[in-house]
């Protein structure tokens, strides 16, 4: 879907590479009137760009000599195009969109400037799974319901859901939509990859006023919710230094105990992905609680040390 800022950027691109736009002809590409082409060469200019219009030609073109690589950016500025190219080559988008163009052409700019390198997992986008999003992403806007064919893959079985598609999350690589379920009548959450068949419904529907994507997850440790729980965890060293190092949860809190280890509180929706999360610590932790919790990882690692005993000579 277009919009001003990737208007006003495809511009800016065919100044730069093209050499000059003409007001109709950028009209007619765009899908805009001539008077918002006329407005937005206004903003181009008070962003800084040295533009004129050829008195010959009626042509706008950059002042002789002026490219994009002369465009004076702080350091800000030039990380947050290269952290963006990066992270659209992840995702797997396409170059040639309006918008990407750009952002690729600026990056390579100033790539030696200051070597980044991202480490963002690489993200699920198989055929089916880009043209589910695009679907999705229609029907968010359109505000249509979706009929699907979804897999549970803890019940290895197919199940026909309709939902109210309210927003997408991209988390560790994969896409997921949140909506609410007619089903389960309640909100869910479903990964793309698990939607083997999908279709707009004719149903229209309107998202609460009160629902926020971020807020809905706000407590959750991960992508997955469920009922809210206290989470203590004491880390000891080497792992406790790095705990203190940043906030891993919103509610996360830390104390520091008199032998270095920390003891770290968390409220949380559910407890699998504390639970995986908390494995990346192995051997410097121990639960408090809840008890669930303790007993959960217990039983695990009791699996796992039978798997290893048999390695062992």
């Amino acid at each position: 879907m277009e919009t001003k800022f990737t208007r006003v950027l495809w511009l800016i691109n065919q100044l730069d590479t093209k050499g000059f736009i003409h007001t109709g002809s950028a009209a007619e590409e765009l899908g805009v009137s001539t008077r918002t082409i006329r407005r937005y060469i206004n903003e181009i200019v008070e962003a800084g760009f040295p533009l004129y219009q050829d008195n010959v030609s009626k042509a706008w073109k950059f002042v002789d000599g002026f490219t994009l690589r002369m465009y004076p950016l702080n350091d800000e500025e030039i990380t947050f195009f290269i952290i963006s190219q990066k992270i659209s080559q992840k995702l797997g988008y396409p170059k040639k969109k309006r918008v990407l163009d750009l952002i690729e052409r600026l990056a390579e700019f100033h790539k030696n400037d200051v070597p980044i390198l991202i480490d963002f997992p690489e993200v699920a986008s198989g055929t089916g799974t880009k043209k589910v999003y695009h679907l999705i992403t229609t029907a968010i806007r359109e505000r249509r319901s979706v009929d699907m064919t979804y897999y549970v893959r803890y019940r290895e079985e197919e199940t026909k859901r309709q939902v109210d598609p309210y927003g997408l999350v991209l988390s560790d690589g994969f896409w997921y939509m949140v909506g609410r379920c007619h089903l389960r009548d309640e909100i869910r959450v479903f990964a793309l990859d698990a939607i083997k068949e999908i279709e707009k419904s004719v149903r229209s529907f309107r998202c609460p006023d009160d629902f926020d994507l971020e807020e809905f997850f706000s407590l959750s440790f991960g992508i997955y919710t469920g009922e809210k729980q206290k989470v203590r965890v004491q880390f000891y060293q080497p792992s406790a230094k790095h705990i203190l190092r940043r906030k891993f949860h919103r509610s996360q809190k830390n104390d520091i105990q008199p032998d270095g280890s920390v003891i770290s509180t968390f409220e949380v929706f559910g407890l699998e992905e504390i639970k995986r999360w908390l494995y990346r610590w192995i051997p410097d932790f121990r639960v408090l609680e809840p008890q669930e919790l303790v007993q959960e990882i217990y039983g695990e690692l009791e699996k796992l040390v039978e798997k290893f005993a048999t390695s062992i000579q």
